[in-house]
Formats: structure tokens, sequence, C-alpha cells
């Protein structure tokens, strides 16, 4: 029996030494892939973007990118933007905010019997200024975490507008080639659709850790002091990650995503509120990526069957044991870079 075990291993071994798909390299570098063999029609092309003006350099290195985009019959993208980069033929939004975290145990929790003076002296100081967080405060009552990010989204808004200001940088890459497609007149697939991205957001919901609310205030008072300070810290991240982008490093970009810490989003390290958030952070990574690649591999293999293809979606979707290039090598695709 012995015998007989170590045989059947050794032929095991053999078997997958002989199967390119159990052999297929993990790819760990090239934003731009050719997608064929596998009974395709036609060629398609993948190409890793990042949802950032800054991101529209990359283009510049690749200068047959438009070329081979024109030669396609369909752009297949996460989800079709707007030139804002907000969703398109979404239901009307509330102008309610809509938390992603539970609601006041006790209804009649306030501001005022929260905060200490200091605290309220703090708060107010920044909220006066502006109406809307001022009404949002006052008015809905809204939880401290939930504030806090209706203020970093208030003060994004004048970076925001001044980037968009810059000539030539009016696009990120994803609406780019969407534009791209709309002056073609060519058809524009989302991978995403609206069930599948409810689900991914109701499971980050539930693995929300609940806070308690002195610990959402003291991360919304801290945050507010320290924000040119936590703010820098952003723009850092953003150059590590912008370098890993442009020198095309994927496994860099799966680390980035990977590590609470470069992302720098929400945080310093000594924000105790913000420790509890990110101990699920790997796992909130990989509903949005590791979930969502799963979800648009359902999808892909019959969208390429007969019409060549360019699938624009995030750069960090596609490195990785389960990232969509590992997978279309998997089901029997010849993924090649294009350098």
């Amino acid at each position: 029996m012995k015998i007989n075990l170590t045989l059947l291993s050794l032929l095991l071994v053999l078997l997958n030494a002989c199967n390119p798909k159990v052999n297929q390299p993990i790819p760990n570098h090239g934003l731009f892939w050719k997608i064929s063999g596998n009974e395709l029609q036609q060629p398609s092309y993948l190409f890793g973007t990042y949802h950032s003006i800054d991101a529209m350099q990359i283009l510049d290195s690749l200068p047959n990118i438009d070329s081979i985009f024109n030669a396609t019959d369909q752009l297949i993208c996460e989800s079709e933007l707007s030139a804002n980069w907000s969703y398109k033929n979404n239901k009307k939004v509330s102008k309610k905010p809509q938390s992603l975290y539970k609601p006041w145990p006790v209804k009649d929790s306030t501001y005022q019997n929260l905060l200490t003076e200091d605290q309220k002296n703090i708060l107010d100081s920044v909220l006066n200024t502006n109406k809307f967080l001022f009404g949002i405060k006052n008015k809905w009552n809204v939880r401290p975490t939930t504030l806090l990010n209706i203020y970093k989204y208030e003060m994004n808004k004048t970076k925001k507008k001044d980037s968009l200001n810059k000539p030539n940088y009016n696009h990120i890459p994803d609406t780019y080639f969407q534009y791209l497609a709309k002056d073609r007149n060519i058809e524009i697939i989302s991978l995403d659709s609206v069930g599948a991205l409810k689900a991914i957001s109701d499971s980050i919901i539930n693995i929300t850790p609940q806070l308690t609310y002195r610990a959402e205030v003291e991360s919304l008072i801290y945050q507010i002091e320290n924000y040119s300070k936590i703010d820098s810290l952003k723009e850092v991240s953003l150059k590590i990650f912008l370098s890993a982008y442009f020198n095309q490093d994927l496994q860099k970009l799966i680390e980035f995503y990977q590590n609470p810490n470069l992302f720098a989003s929400n945080c310093l390290s000594t924000d105790t509120a913000c420790e509890k958030l990110n101990e699920n952070f790997k796992l909130k990574q990989k509903l949005t990526i590791d979930g969502r690649n799963a979800y648009w591999m359902q999808q892909i293999p019959s969208l390429i069957q007969n019409k060549s293809s360019f699938i624009a979606v995030g750069a960090g979707h596609l490195g990785g044991k389960k990232g969509v290039i590992h997978q279309l090598r998997q089901l029997g695709y010849t993924v090649e870079r294009i350098n």
C-alpha cells in the first residue's frame, strides 16, 4: 500500500508538471496585456487603470494603446462613469447620506451630551464655517464616524476642483476610454451590477465593527485637529502607489492594497478608533477586489468569445493568484504582456 501511494503521489506531481495551467507564473509586472487562444475568434486586451487624474500619465508610456483600442469592438469596464466620475444611470440619491455604520443605539444621543466643552469648541470652529456640515450635525444628527466621512469629502472638494481645471487632466483612465468608445459608437459593458455592488456593500457593513460613542467622538476630534498631517500622509501614500503604478509593478500594488498603514486613508496609527476599524481592513479588500474578480470572471469569457474587447479595470485587480490575469490563464487563455 505504501508503494502504491508513493507511486500515485509521484504520478500526480508529474501530471501537474505537464499541465501548463498549473505552472503558469503569477504575473507581477505589466499593465497592458493581450488575451488570445482558447478558441477566441479575435484577441482581446486587458489594461489596468487607476481611478485618478494623476494616472493619465501612464498613457504616454504606451504609445500603441490608442491604436489597439481602436481595433477592438467593445469596451468592458468596471462601471460606466459620467464626466464627473459618478456612476451612471443610478436611481435618484436621497439628500440624506446613508451611513455604513450602525445607528445610534440611544435615540436622544446628541453631540451636546457626548462632547466635552473643549471638543464642542473644536468641532464648532470647523463646522460653523460650512453650512452643509453644520446642518448634517444639527439637523440630521448623524453618528460621528459618518460626520467624519462627510467632513473629509467636503475638505477634498476644493482640491478636486483645482485638479479638474488642469489642462489634459480632465479624465481618469477609465473615463478616457469610455469617451473614446462613445466617439466610436461601440458598446460599453459594465462588469459591476447594482445587485453585486449592493451585496459587497452589505457584506462590508456586516463586518464593520461597532465603535462606542466615545471612540467615534475621539476619532472625529482627533482627525479634525490633525487633518493637515493626515492629508500629508495621504499624499505620501499616493506617491508610493503612483510610483508602483508607473513602474507597472503589480506585486507592489497588491502589497499596497493589503497594508492599511500604507493606505493612510483613514487615520494615524495613534488613533485608537481607526485601529479598530483597520482590524478588518484586509477582509474588506478581499470583498472589494477578490470578490469582484470572481464575479467578473463569470462574465468575461462569454463577453470576449466572439468580439475583440478592450477590458479596462483597476490595476489592483490584475495581479496575484486571484487576479484576472491568472484566472484567465487557468481557464486556458494565453495572456501576454504588451511592451
